[in-house]
């Protein structure tokens, strides 16, 4: 079906969902790019609309289960977040993650209020790549759906479960309570990763890119930092987190090889 007109509706939806309010209240987000499209659709997920240049619209025959605008280029310009928009673009119903991970894994991640939507694709991406069970998000931290999220995280979202929480205090006491370590990730600390062991069940705690995590935290539970040399200061909070997980990995993985 070809679209001729920015006032359709569906034209319209696709760039309202570039808002969280409205992703939200539609309960839609918008993925950008035929791999990630691809990855979506073998990951099982509903995706009611499908958008294509006009000159691109041949790969997609196959998924006619999909509804299939063919547009103008500078339609996919006006409705996707990239400064060069993909030939494909598609709407997916939100993912919901509902089941208690934390009964069926003994590696999780809390991000407290992530701002970066790349840094929080990231971390999503490493934590499938190093098998955590789940990433919690405090308030604050950004949107799940935003694009920039979904296209950092290369697909992990499609796989990766992520749970937002509504209280994190809360939440550390029920951990702790059902014997979890809980680790904090700073530069300000004398104590090592490498020091630490994670073969039991361990949750790491990964502050805001700025600030960091909240100094009550910091004051009340074990912290953790990656030894650096010369004038660094601190990494990235994405290749910080993705460091501390693989040093848990080496860790299992040497005991269980050993």
């Amino acid at each position: 079906m070809k679209i001729s007109s920015k006032d359709n509706k569906i034209i319209k939806l696709a760039k309202k969902l570039h808002n969280r309010k409205e992703r939200k209240e539609n309960n839609l987000f918008i993925i950008e790019g035929e791999k990630l499209i691809k990855e979506a659709i073998q990951e099982g997920l509903k995706l009611p609309y499908l958008f294509s240049i006009e000159e691109n619209q041949n790969n997609f025959d196959n998924f006619l289960e999909i509804e299939n605008y063919e547009i103008p280029r500078h339609f996919m310009e006006f409705i996707s977040t990239t400064d060069s928009p993909p030939p494909y673009l598609a709407i997916s119903e939100i993912i919901k993650w509902s089941e208690n991970y934390l009964n069926k894994s003994d590696l999780i991640i809390i991000v407290n209020e992530l701002q970066d939507p790349g840094n929080f694709g990231t971390i999503i991406r490493s934590a499938e790549a190093a098998g955590v069970g789940c990433v919690y998000a405090t308030k604050g931290t950004v949107d799940l759906f935003n694009p920039k999220v979904v296209r950092a995280s290369m697909g992990s979202i499609f796989r990766q479960p992520v749970i937002y929480l509504d209280n994190l205090n809360d939440f550390i006491e029920k951990i702790i309570n059902d014997h979890w370590q809980v680790l904090l990730t700073t530069p300000y600390t004398e104590n090592n990763l490498n020091h630490y062991n994670y073969q039991g069940k361990t949750a790491i705690f990964i502050g805001n890119e700025g600030q960091g995590l909240r100094q009550d935290l910091l004051d009340n539970y074990k912290t953790i930092k990656i030894p650096m040399l010369g004038n660094v200061e601190s990494l990235n909070t994405s290749i910080a987190a993705s460091i501390v997980l693989y040093e848990v990995m080496r860790q299992r993985d040497y005991k269980k090889n050993n």
